[in-house]
């Protein structure tokens, strides 16, 4: 169950037009089993574009941004607000996973050339 902080956040992530994709235990539970799970892993496209609407987003949200600018949400790096479990990862890379421009997921794995999922 996602707690009134993740709800809010993802509300301000849709009204900022985020590309976003939810993953970790949240998704997990969607597509195979429910589990618990002490924080919201959100994988954001790290463009300059999705980088300013996430920051948008954070700051409408309330986050603490001090000594931050939209720039940090494309650099690759992981940006986390909470502590658990009401904690929120803000990820920007994963090995072997691209979030395209037109709202696909690449999946580069070495046993596959290519899957493409829509």
């Amino acid at each position: 169950m996602m707690t009134k902080d993740f709800k809010d956040l993802l509300r301000a992530f849709n009204a900022n037009a985020v590309k976003y994709l939810i993953i970790g235990a949240h998704a997990f539970g969607v597509h195979a089993e429910p589990r618990t799970t002490k924080d919201l892993d959100l994988f954001i496209r790290a463009d300059e574009e999705n980088a300013k609407a996430a920051f948008r987003a954070l700051s409408e949200f309330g986050a603490p941004l001090q000594g931050l600018e939209a720039a940090d949400f494309c650099d690759g790096s992981t940006f986390q607000i909470g502590q658990p479990p009401d904690r929120i990862d803000i990820i920007q890379q994963i090995s072997g996973v691209t979030l395209m421009r037109r709202g696909r997921i690449v999946l580069k794995v070495s046993l596959m050339e290519k899957c493409q999922l829509a």
